[in-house]
């Protein structure tokens, strides 16, 4: 299946986790075969056109379904909106990938822009291990238009020292035209913490 793809779901089948789908309308098509899906893999139609405009451009358009609903629920803060770039140049710088906050699962990191301000929102979703739902895990807003990118455990950043430390985590670099951070995850307190890389 393809992102646009029409389907039938039968919601007398179905529940919170899986979606039992036709391809072809079983109300018209005898010999339509269902198929039991992940139900986050579904969209409804009236969202269809929200989704295309903000996830079209590679990586977006590779995020799984339900990080896209998980962004897509939080492009508000402090009075601004946000939005995902729509600049393919940009959208290279936007998004890294880790497992961030070392519980072996993949997490995302995604940088929304309000263009209007000149200003951005880093997201990093993480998901929780027993059911895979993403979550919003740090949010953090910034008075420029931030780059991004990842780094692996024990990359050699700055953690309030003068001297290099081993990171404990996979981890986020955020760049802006006169700042460098380090995002790290920090299992004892339970919480992402900033580190100034200049």
């Amino acid at each position: 299946m393809n992102f646009g793809d029409r389907v039938f779901v039968d919601d007398s089948k179905s529940n919170e986790t899986t979606k039992i789908v036709y391809l072809k309308n079983p109300d018209t098509d005898a010999n339509s075969l269902s198929y039991s899906m992940n139900a986050g893999a579904f969209i409804e139609s009236y969202q269809f056109d929200e989704y295309k405009n903000n996830f079209s451009l590679t990586p977006f358009s590779e995020l799984a379904p339900d990080v896209k609903k998980t962004i897509l629920g939080e492009h508000y803060d402090n009075g601004n909106e946000y939005s995902v770039t729509q600049n393919a140049e940009r959208a290279k710088s936007s998004v890294a990938f880790g497992d961030f906050d070392g519980d072996g699962l993949k997490d995302v990191a995604i940088l929304m822009d309000n263009n209007e301000k000149q200003i951005c929102r880093l997201l990093i979703i993480c998901s929780n291990k027993e059911t895979k739902k993403p979550y919003v895990a740090f949010a953090e807003s910034y008075s420029d238009k931030m780059r991004i990118n990842s780094f692996k455990r024990n990359a050699s950043i700055y953690m309030n020292t003068e001297e290099l430390t081993s990171s404990p985590q996979d981890g986020v670099i955020v760049k802006g035209e006169d700042i460098s951070l380090a995002i790290v995850y920090d299992s004892n307190l339970q919480k992402f913490k900033t580190f100034s890389q200049e």
